[in-house]
C-alpha cells in the first residue's frame, strides 16, 4: 500500500502519513499520535504490542487483552572454574544472530583442566 492509498483510506493528509514513514533530516522519525494508531487498527486492521498488551480494533472497545507471549528475560549463567583469556589453553566463542524481532547470543567457554 502506498502512502497516498493509506492517507486516503485513513482520511488523513499524505504529508502527515509521510512523517511516520520516513526519517527527518536529523535522522529521527516522528511517533504517531493516538488518532493515527486508532485509525490504523480500526480501518487497516493493524495490531500493535506495547508493554505486553496487544492493541487492535477489538481491544479498543475498552478491555485490553493481555499478550500471551512471555516478555524477554535477562539470562544469567555461572562459570566457576578458573579461566584466563590470555592463555592459549582455554577458548571463548561468541556468536550473534539477529532474526527479525530478537537477538540470539551464544557463548561457549572451554576451560583447561
Amino acid at each position: 500500500m502506498t502512502e497516498t492509498e493509506a492517507a486516503g483510506k485513513l482520511g488523513l493528509g499524505k504529508a502527515r502519513i509521510n512523517t511516520y514513514c520516513h526519517d527527518s533530516t536529523d535522522g529521527r522519525r516522528s511517533s504517531p499520535d493516538a488518532e493515527v494508531l486508532y485509525l490504523a487498527c480500526t480501518v487497516l486492521g493493524f495490531e500493535f504490542e506495547y508493554n505486553g498488551y496487544r492493541i487492535n480494533a477489538s481491544t479498543l472497545e475498552g478491555v485490553a487483552v493481555k499478550s500471551t507471549e512471555m516478555p524477554p528475560e535477562q539470562l544469567s549463567f555461572e562459570f566457576d572454574r578458573q579461566f584466563y583469556l590470555t592463555d592459549d589453553g582455554g577458548t571463548v566463542s561468541v556468536s550473534i544472530k539477529r532474526p527479525v524481532g530478537r537477538v540470539e547470543v551464544s557463548v561457549s567457554l572451554r576451560a583447561v583442566s
